[in-house]
């Protein structure tokens, strides 16, 4: 072997001034697990967003057939119970104690009242 081969193999094996240490950068912040409240929050609130834009949509094509639809009390009930929905999911993923567990017990309340109101009511 001869000089030159000698050190390249010594450089490639120091470290130069050039490159940082992985110990003088930032630390990224760890962040919180998802929960099972996190997850049951989330599926009620696509049930609620689901439910409005199925009676949008059950509006529109009833107009187009020239139907009645469910009618606007329904539709803006249920568009606003997705965004109450919205609401109460973000309470329940973003916020500590008993706001937390206010949204998410409030996201069942409002799917059952939804759903009594304006599918299931005897009326």
């Amino acid at each position: 072997m001869d000089d030159d081969s000698q050190e390249t193999a010594d450089e490639m094996t120091t470290p130069t001034s050039m490159e940082t240490p992985t110990d003088a950068l930032p630390a990224p912040a760890a962040r919180p697990p998802r929960s099972l409240v996190a997850g049951t929050a989330g599926v009620l609130t696509a049930v609620l967003v689901l439910l409005g834009i199925g009676m949008v949509v059950a509006q529109v094509v009833g107009a187009a057939q020239h139907h009645p639809g469910p009618g606007a009390l329904a539709v803006g009930a249920h568009v606003a119970g997705a965004l109450g929905g919205i609401w109460c999911y973000r309470l329940a993923t973003r916020r500590a104690g008993p706001l937390r567990w206010l949204g998410f017990v409030a996201l069942p309340v409002l799917i059952l009242v939804l759903l009594w109101v304006f599918w299931w009511s005897p009326t």
